[in-house]
């Protein structure tokens, strides 16, 4: 009987190893509210080149707090990261947060060591948070693609509440003894389905 040896075990440890030895040298300080960049794509968990935030650190800054491409808040090795060169106070308009409890999206204005300053985008409100509140329950970041999706469910949410309101009126006029004389349907405009319905009194 042969024992065939498993290539796929070895090789992260060899990894872990290596990369442990390297960060025996330089070890980076990371701190609450700093961006990281992922090193690798990591299953569900990271992607290679996408920024995270630093949550919080443990270990002797060996492991990070950081929320992953899953929605949820992970500990995860130090060495997968690496510091985004940039100054913490610095701001951009490119780091967005959704306040869970309401949906409302903040623009990133001021970042700095334990302290944030958010401004609503709807009315340009401008709240102070804690860098380590910007994590789910109570935030999430997210990207232009998420703000788009999300104000295409409100408007859906907003037409489909019209369309209700509109339905409730002409059942309304029905139970009233109104009947549908005639009923037209416009598709000539792109992206409108209009609907010309005309009622009348039952005799």
């Amino acid at each position: 009987m042969s024992v065939r040896k498993n290539s796929l075990i070895d090789k992260p440890t060899e990894r872990v190893v290596k990369m442990s030895n390297s960060n025996s040298v330089v070890k980076p300080k990371y701190k609450a509210g700093d961006v990281v960049i992922a090193l690798e794509s990591l299953t569900n968990l990271l992607t290679q080149g996408k920024e995270y935030i630093v949550g919080n650190v443990a270990y002797g800054c060996q492991l990070l707090l950081v929320e992953t491409d899953d929605g949820n808040t992970n500990e995860l090795y130090a060495w997968r990261f690496k510091l985004k060169e940039e100054e913490n106070s610095v701001a951009t308009d490119e780091v967005m947060y959704r306040q869970l409890s309401s949906g409302y999206i903040f623009n990133l204005l001021f970042k700095g060591e334990t302290q944030c300053v958010l401004k609503r985008q709807c009315d340009g409100t401008e709240i102070s948070v804690h860098v380590e509140n910007l994590y789910p329950p109570l935030f999430r970041q997210c990207t232009k693609e998420d703000v788009k999706a999300i104000a295409k469910q409100q408007k859906k949410n907003e037409d489909l509440g019209v369309l209700a309101n509109v339905t409730d009126e002409i059942r309304k006029f029905l139970n009233d003894n109104y009947v549908i004389c005639h009923a037209s349907v416009n598709r000539d405009t792109k992206g409108l389905v209009e609907y010309t319905i005309m009622l009348g009194e039952s005799l």
